[in-house]
């Protein structure tokens, strides 16, 4: 999609948001890394929002619920140099 176009939710995030009653559901873009992500309390989906067909990550490392989602520089010396 373009700027400004409209697309819908992954049928994995919808299936996981109509799966039961969430608490918490947030979502936004993180454009550096050109991924849109959605939490559905403690699960992230993450998806490159300008590849339709781009199935979406899911991370469910957590027990509580997911309340922020941000970016960070990582530390020098602890990733491969290719990873900024």
């Amino acid at each position: 999609p373009g700027a400004g176009a409209l697309a819908p939710l992954p049928e994995v995030v919808r299936d996981r948001y109509a799966s039961g009653r969430p608490l918490v559901c947030l979502c936004g873009v993180l454009p550096e890394i050109r991924r849109a992500w959605v939490t559905v309390d403690s699960s992230l989906f993450l998806w490159r929002f300008d590849r339709p067909a781009d199935i979406p990550l899911e991370y469910r490392g957590q027990e509580q619920a997911i309340s922020a989602v941000g970016l960070a520089e990582p530390k020098p010396g602890v990733f491969w140099e290719a990873i900024k």
